[in-house]
């Protein structure tokens, strides 16, 4: 069994606020992977796979089902299209006023 405070999905490096947000910087405000990428992780190396990208963003928009418990599936919807959806979802449940609070409360439950 493992414990953790709420908002963290075990196995992960980042709480699942931080992944909200991510996903709401590249999708909704339409930033760029490697901004998004920036802004949000803390190690400054990156690797030599993909530069310009952040494929975690990827893998993170195709488990937002998982990852928030909300229903975002869309037949033949980009990553980025679901992980939308799902930043329009968050911001829904999280508090009233500024949208960024709410995806991230509303990502961490």
């Amino acid at each position: 069994m493992t414990v953790a405070p709420k908002g963290v999905f075990t196995h992960f490096r980042y709480t699942l606020g931080a992944i909200g947000l991510a996903l709401c910087d590249w999708a909704v405000l339409c930033m760029p992977e490697d901004v998004v990428r920036e802004r949000s992780s803390p190690w400054r190396q990156v690797g030599t796979a993909d530069p310009t990208g952040w494929k975690s963003l990827h893998r993170w928009a195709r488990r937002c089902s998982e990852l928030f418990g909300i229903s975002v599936a869309l037949i033949g919807a980009t990553d980025r299209e679901t992980a939308q959806r799902a930043a329009y979802r968050l911001i829904a449940r999280g508090p009233p006023g500024d949208p960024l609070d709410g995806v991230f409360f509303g990502a961490a439950g």
